[in-house]
């Protein structure tokens, strides 16, 4: 028996438009993470050894965030609801807070069959 009022989220990654004020606060980390980097390597440079993992670590943030300014947007994984259009054939992925439809697919032919509750 279904709940009444509960609803069945799902995550999903959806691509987001970023603001221009959202590019310029990744360029600011970016150019931090940058320094931080910079600092790393003149540690094992004085052989002082910094974690190979830390630098790495580092590298894939400049990478992500710099990708994001250059691209000017960015997937995040959020929770949707999965409401069937059957009219359209088609999933839909839902804001819950919304309603706004954020994704969708082809309903699968499982999905197409209907049940009837009775």
């Amino acid at each position: 028996m279904k709940q009444a009022g509960k609803k069945k989220l799902v995550t999903k990654s959806v691509k987001f438009s970023v603001t221009q004020a959202r590019r310029a606060e990744l360029g600011l980390e970016v150019a931090a993470l940058t320094t931080e980097l910079a600092e790393l390597l003149a540690e094992r440079e004085s052989f002082l050894t910094p974690s190979k993992a830390d630098e790495k670590k580092i590298q894939a943030e400049i990478t992500h965030r710099s990708q994001v300014v250059h691209q000017g947007y960015e997937y995040r994984d959020v929770e949707l609801e999965p409401v069937p259009d059957f009219t359209a054939g088609l999933m839909n992925y839902t804001d819950p807070e919304t309603g706004e439809v954020l994704d969708s697919r082809k309903l699968s032919i499982d999905e197409r069959q209907t049940v009837i509750e009775g």
